[in-house]
Order: C-alpha cells, then structure tokens, then sequence
C-alpha cells in the first residue's frame, strides 16, 4: 500500500490560510473577456500574493503597479503581457448571488478607466487590487 502525501500547504499566518480558503474555488485559468477581475500570481521577496485588475483587451489591463512612482501604488494602463510578467491570468468566478450585483461590462470599464492615476496611500497593503476590482465590478449597495 502507497503512502498519501498529506501534507497540507504551508501558510505564513492565519489570515493567508482563511484568504486561500475562501476564494480557492473563485479562480480559474481562462482567457479572459472585457470587463474581467483577473489576477496574476507574483513573489515579493519570498511572499506569494496576487496582482488583481480589471481586462479591457490584450493591449489594456488596469491595475496597481509601483514602476511609475517608485514604493506607493498607482492605477496604471499596461497590456496583458506586461500585467502578467510571466505567470499565468486567472478569471474570477462568481457565485449565482455575486452575479445579481455585477455592473454591466461598459460600466466596468468605464469605472476602471476613470481612476487610471488614482495611487493608493497605502504602500503596503496588498489587497487594495481586490477592493479596485470589487469596487469597479460590484453595484453599490
């Protein structure tokens, strides 16, 4: 009889291990479509996290980024290819609830292209891409 490798992923705390629990299933690897929440996966020093943004076209991504102003983040325009520096896109997947709140495409573009140059006060928090997405993504409540 084989043995099983049950071995679970290693996670640096506690609130990175509830992050991966509760959006594993929320992602998958397809090409994507304007108006998308995307992510691409990136290593800070020895820490994976996500890099999220919203998919116009292969030649229009928006997203945080540090390359034009140094440590703060700032709302960028780069193509597909610059956005993802390698790693693979992944397309979020919403739930049957989440669908009923969606903005419509145009909307979402719109919303994204109107905070091309907002930055982010915030150096180092790295979830400030999901709240971009969500925010261009979701209808107010």
């Amino acid at each position: 009889m084989s043995k099983r490798n049950t071995a679970s992923p290693s996670f640096p705390s506690l609130t990175s291990f509830i992050t991966w629990l509760r959006t594993r299933k929320q992602w998958t690897k397809k090409t994507p479509k304007e108006g998308n929440h995307i992510r691409v996966k990136r290593w800070d020093t020895f820490t994976p996290y996500y890099n999220h943004g919203i998919y116009i076209s292969d030649n229009e991504v928006i997203h945080f980024s540090t390359k034009e102003i140094g440590t703060k983040q700032m709302l960028v325009k780069t193509d597909l290819i610059e956005f993802l520096n390698g790693g693979d896109v992944e397309i979020r997947i919403y739930s049957k609830k989440d669908e009923l709140q969606l903005k419509k495409t145009a909307d979402i573009i719109e919303s994204a292209r109107n905070r091309i140059g907002e930055i982010s006060s915030q150096m180092f928090k790295t979830d400030i891409g999901i709240d971009f997405a969500n925010d261009c993504t979701f209808k107010r409540k």
